[in-house]
């Protein structure tokens, strides 16, 4: 799942946008991870939606910095 993500983030990110809720709610954290790092390809407005949902219900504290230093870096 990890791979595909990655593959369509760097070819076609509009396929990716319909998934997102799913990839940034999935159990596996280092799934979550991908995802937020995928949302760079999104245009500023979609990406700070995407970023701040997945930061109100993340729990893993690793995960929840790499939110913030994506929101926060751009």
């Amino acid at each position: 799942l990890k791979g595909v993500i990655d593959l369509l983030y760097r070819h076609d990110s509009s396929l990716l946008a319909p998934w997102m809720h799913h990839i940034l709610c999935h159990p596996d954290w280092d799934v979550r991870i991908t995802g937020v790092r995928a949302c760079a390809a999104f245009s500023d407005p979609e990406r700070t939606v995407l970023l701040n949902m997945a930061l109100d219900h993340e729990e893993h504290d690793l995960f929840s910095a790499e939110i913030l230093s994506l929101l926060y870096v751009r």
